[in-house]
């Protein structure tokens, strides 16, 4: 279990099958009745409740000031973009995989980021980074047209 808990890859691919799994709930309880704000209080109930299980592994602590306002920004952003994806969801028209083949595509703003901001460009290999982008947004263009026409 050590190898799972210090491998990124092993953890990147476990919290993908958890957001693939999950995110088709969104679009259930919408049609079930449940606000785009009723889904993005239960989404924060889920995160407390998770931090609460892990605390007794990993304590929860902030170190610093700007340590603790950096997590709330996180919170904040991730917080307006789940509310977007559940209001997105929750139309009539809102197909689960119209909409969440679209928002697959944030890590690219995130790499850009880190790549532009945070000097990680010399830990990738370029090259591949941009194939890789090219293919993201190939197949985010894809999905959204995907939409069949009414029969």
């Amino acid at each position: 279990m050590q190898w799972f808990l210090t491998s990124p890859i092993a953890l990147a691919v476990a919290a993908s099958m958890l957001y693939g799994i999950g995110s088709p709930f969104i679009r259930v309880a919408g049609q079930l009745g449940v606000s785009p704000n009723g889904l993005l209080f239960m989404a924060g109930a889920g995160y407390l409740t998770a931090s609460l299980l892990f605390a007794p592994f990993a304590p929860i602590r902030f170190a610093t000031s700007i340590g603790f306002w950096t997590a709330a920004t996180y919170g904040l952003l991730f917080g307006i973009g789940f509310r977007f994806q559940a209001l997105a969801m929750t139309l009539p028209s809102g197909l689960a995989t119209i909409v969440l083949g679209i928002i697959a595509a944030f890590p690219l703003i995130s790499m850009g980021i880190e790549l532009g901001f945070m000097n990680q460009a010399h830990r990738v290999h370029l090259p591949l980074a941009i194939g890789g982008t090219v293919l993201i947004i190939t197949g985010a263009i894809c999905v959204s047209n995907s939409i069949k026409g009414s029969p």
